[in-house]
């Protein structure tokens, strides 16, 4: 509704009420981050530029958790701009020792800079169950960056430790677009695959990856992606 708050407001006002709850019975973690590319869900929301990222964790006891990340893209023109944000809420709960199951919504918003300023945006319904290492979570949108009639992504993702300090990791999502646009260059449905490995250090980690998506996603609207590349990434932990 025009002149109400948005849902990036509502979630951001959440995060900050429940950062100054009860610090004792929570747990606040703070990480800046520098990636070669920023992929989502199959797409490059970044045009393939590298950005910077800061990020804050909320992990309240009981359940209740909660997270934002600011995000900011070496356009071709124009040099560091702002990219855009990620802001999420949600609640989880354990069912057994390894086994527990998590809901929540998240909002995000990017600006990609090509021959002109696309503003791209979406908000996310999700479930999901995590056991051990493995989590496959549902995501159901609404409005997939603005498109109408929606979409459902299913993921799942995995990480394994092979030595101390080291970790491989995985990722595998299908994505159904719900709307029917009649765009015969775009698929109502995507599959995109990711694995990499995870050096760890104290306070910072090196992590790369290769990833590949099909068909080529067509986003924004006129611009094909590429179907497959890699990804480098440096993130230290506050």
């Amino acid at each position: 509704m025009a002149g109400g708050p948005s849902l990036a407001a509502v979630l951001g006002s959440a995060i900050l009420v429940l950062s100054v709850i009860g610090p004792a019975r929570a747990e606040v973690g703070v990480s800046a981050a520098a990636a070669s590319d920023y992929r989502f869900e199959g797409l490059s929301l970044s045009d393939g530029r590298p950005v910077l990222s800061a990020s804050l964790a909320y992990d309240r006891k009981g359940g209740l958790y909660a997270g934002a990340t600011a995000l900011a893209v070496f356009a071709h023109h124009g040099g560091l701009q702002p990219l855009g944000y990620v802001v999420y809420l949600g609640y989880s709960q354990r069912m057994s020792p390894d086994l527990s199951w998590d809901i929540g919504v998240a909002n995000g918003g990017v600006s990609q800079f090509l021959d002109k300023r696309y503003v791209d945006d979406y908000t996310q319904i999700y479930i999901g169950l995590t056991k051990s290492n493995v989590s496959a979570h549902v995501y159901y949108s609404p409005s997939y960056f603005g498109e109408s009639g929606g979409a459902v992504y299913v993921e799942v993702s995995g990480a394994v430790r092979p030595a101390p300090h080291w970790r491989l990791f995985g990722h595998a999502g299908l994505l159904a677009d719900l709307g029917d646009h009649g765009d015969p260059d775009q698929s109502r449905v995507r599959a995109d695959a990711r694995a990499g490995l995870a050096r760890e250090f104290k306070n910072f980690e090196l992590r790369a990856s290769v990833w590949a998506t099909a068909p080529a996603p067509v986003f924004p609207a006129g611009y094909r992606q590429a179907r497959q590349g890699a990804v480098l990434e440096a993130v230290a932990f506050f």
